[in-house]
């Protein structure tokens, strides 16, 4: 037996799971290069910021130099992700996108964060080796912080040129 409320309920929470799967499919890249790309640039980002943390270990361990063998494997990494943005397209249309919608983030985020520390720790393919550690450390913040800084820099750059000379 059941009540008139019940039922209205969840008549009403499967209508918002709908505009809920409707809205991120509108939100889906266009292309499945779009999507790719898209995957691509948040794995090289993630990866960036887990190589940081992976400097960081490696420093603690005491060890010297700056690990490369991150490095070595990032292209596997954005490639991986760049996979999974073009996943991530196809199951936006699914019902269920809502339901999975937090779980797929986490997946997301597994996939690219513990490769640069696990390969930082076990093969770091070390070079510079008469740096310190920190030495380590440094360099990733500079890979970070690098490309924000000339980014800026463009943007002012071009907001300062006349606006006849931005027509290229």
């Amino acid at each position: 037996m059941t009540d008139g409320v019940g039922d209205q309920d969840r008549r009403g929470d499967a209508v918002g799971d709908a505009d809920t799967a409707r809205a991120a499919e509108e939100d889906a890249p266009a292309s499945v290069l779009e999507a790719f790309g898209y995957g691509c640039l948040v794995g090289g980002l993630l990866y960036f910021l887990s190589y940081f943390t992976a400097t960081i270990v490696y420093a603690v361990l005491l060890r010297r130099g700056i690990p490369l063998g991150p490095f070595i494997a990032l292209p596997i990494g954005v490639v991986v992700m760049g996979l999974v943005g073009v996943a991530e397209r196809r199951l936006l249309r699914w019902e269920r996108w809502p339901e999975v919608e937090a779980l797929w983030s986490q997946v997301s985020f597994v996939l690219a964060a513990p490769l640069p520390i696990a390969l930082a720790v076990v093969w770091p393919k070390p070079v510079a080796t008469e740096l310190p550690g920190i030495a380590a450390v440094a360099f990733s913040i500079a890979l970070i912080v690098g490309p924000i800084v000339v980014l800026f820099v463009a943007i002012r750059w071009r907001a300062r040129r006349p606006p006849e000379a931005q027509q290229d």
